[in-house]
């Protein structure tokens, strides 16, 4: 699931939010512009069960990534690729391959 959430904090995105996820049996959710500062606790956001990865825009309001996933579903965040642009990497390892996700 992919998700544009305009502050995933706000009073009524969190239910909403979660009952997507549930509903749609979903893995994982991308999820830009979260407007998450890093002094925001990540269990106020994150639904039981689930792991989030976030990048937090710090300077000023708004921005900010975030990737969602299954506790089950163990992803690695790829700091290599941390720039200026405002996007969060990760990758999943499997047997014989491994895939990439970005959240921008």
């Amino acid at each position: 699931m992919v998700l544009n959430a305009r502050s995933i904090a706000k009073e009524d995105s969190y239910p909403v939010f979660y009952a997507e996820l549930i509903d749609n049996n979903c893995d994982i959710s991308l999820v830009c512009k979260t407007w998450r500062k890093e002094n925001f606790a990540t269990h106020l956001i994150c639904p039981p069960g689930f792991t989030l990865l976030r990048n937090d825009r710090e300077e000023r309001k708004g921005g900010g990534a975030a990737i969602f996933c299954r506790s089950d579903r163990k992803f690695e965040i790829l700091e290599e690729f941390a720039n200026d642009f405002e996007c969060m990497w990760a990758r999943k390892s499997i047997p014989n391959s491994a895939f990439h996700i970005c959240s921008m």
